[in-house]
């Protein structure tokens, strides 16, 4: 009897019968030995201080096997800004939380289909540079973003302050609620 080779009908048979059983594997079976990494599939998007991330970021875990885990729907994915060039911004979303992936709350996402999709995330603080970390601490896996930047918004609201004790108005610099700082020309009405 010849030996198979690739073009024998059984051997072509036996291949699409392989592939057919990849492309068929429950996505539960995927990364049967958990999520051993993570990527950054949607990068964030610049945007306005204190507006959301114009594009918002999304993380999707994959197995050792380097299939994405869809069966994952419960990891928790927390993230905080890696590189922060105007050094006391904070990464907030719309429910409050800010950063402090180290107390375990902060922005977080939770896993459908093995993706992390985040929404309402902003900064407060315009720079260009900034850069965020994304932290499965329950798999001790983590990814950077690429850099992205904060351009400074329109004012909302103007706080004007009077110190009390001197009497004096604008004793103290007046700032925007998103912490930009302007100046203002007064004069006197006769």
């Amino acid at each position: 009897m010849p030996s198979p080779t690739h073009h024998d009908p059984a051997t072509i048979l036996l291949h699409l019968l392989l592939l057919l059983t990849i492309l068929t594997t429950p996505a539960s079976s995927q990364c049967p030995s958990g999520p051993t990494s993570m990527l950054v599939t949607t990068q964030p998007g610049s945007a306005t201080g204190g507006i959301d991330l114009n594009i918002q970021p999304a993380v999707t875990l994959y197995g050792a096997e380097g299939h994405p885990c869809y069966g994952d729907n419960t990891t928790i994915v927390f993230a905080s800004l890696q590189v922060n060039p105007a050094v006391f911004a904070t990464l907030r979303m719309h429910d409050g939380t800010q950063s402090s992936v180290t107390a375990g709350d902060g922005p977080r996402a939770t896993t459908s289909n093995g993706t992390a999709t985040f929404d309402g995330l902003h900064v407060n603080e315009n720079a260009t540079g900034y850069t965020l970390l994304f932290v499965a601490t329950s798999h001790g896996l983590h990814v950077e973003s690429q850099t992205f930047q904060v351009n400074i918004g329109i004012p909302h609201q103007i706080v004007l302050h009077r110190d009390h004790a001197s009497g004096v108005l604008w004793a103290h610099q007046p700032t925007t609620t998103g912490g930009e700082l302007f100046t203002a020309t007064l004069g006197a009405k006769n």
